[in-house]
């Protein structure tokens, strides 16, 4: 089980997706805890789908930001790096980012 991330189709097919598996995202959670990241807060559930709307993707990308500038684990790294990816090919294209527990 892993919580996907991304932009999907309307059936949940991924156009574009990464996922998180369950201890990555305690690592993640655990940073998120001590920022102010109140969007990124919304995924502290591994078991809830999210949703990110467009109107909301650069105070994400600010959050990624910042959460990027402490983190020193390799792998929350590249799990923010691809995130981000998905979230500026989201506002490029206006459209929402979700989270998806499967």
């Amino acid at each position: 089980m892993a919580l996907d991330i991304g932009i999907f189709h309307k059936n949940k097919s991924p156009i574009i997706q990464t996922s998180l598996g369950l201890e990555a995202h305690q690592q993640l959670v655990n940073h998120l805890s001590y920022h102010n990241t109140f969007l990124l807060l919304r995924m502290n559930d591994y078991y809830k789908d999210a949703c990110f709307k467009v109107g909301e993707l650069s105070n994400i990308l600010s959050e990624i930001n910042t959460l990027k500038k402490e983190s020193r684990e390799e792998s929350l790294l590249n799990f923010l790096n691809t995130f981000e990816k998905i979230i500026k090919k989201a506002k490029n294209e206006k459209i929402s980012v979700d989270t998806i527990a499967d």
